[in-house]
């Protein structure tokens, strides 16, 4: 819905593969302990960012994105609005884009997405 927030959780973490050898199929995924995330989330401004501290499991389930950004001139692909992440730890940063969507006058309503919905940096 229009001027509404929505929650989400987020999560961070690395990834490694047994014995390096990604044949195997066996990944253990160990949870960043320290960090941030930064959400950009173009559904409520363009140019406004949030930063959301993470747990010691590497998840924040506060994560709140507000979708009241409705473009009224244009339509189509020139309507969308992207959300984006980076994620801050250890003096690293990680950032993608997470989804564009556009905002309609009674509902929010994904375009379509082009990553999931959790950063993760490969070893």
């Amino acid at each position: 819905m229009y001027n509404r927030q929505y929650q989400f959780m987020v999560s961070a973490y690395e990834e490694y593969c047994y014995n390096n050898n990604k044949q195997t199929g066996i990944i253990d995924r160990v949870p960043v302990r320290s960090g941030s995330v930064t959400i950009r989330n173009g559904l409520h401004s363009a140019t406004e960012s949030r930063s959301y501290e993470l747990d010691n499991e590497g998840k924040n389930t506060s994560v709140l994105l507000k979708s009241d950004n409705i473009d009224f001139t244009n339509s189509g692909v020139a309507a969308l609005r992207s959300v984006s992440a980076a994620l801050k730890t250890e003096g690293n940063t990680v950032e993608t884009d997470l989804f564009q969507a556009f905002v309609s006058g009674d509902a929010a309503e994904m375009w379509y997405a082009t990553r999931p919905f959790a950063l993760r940096q490969r070893i």
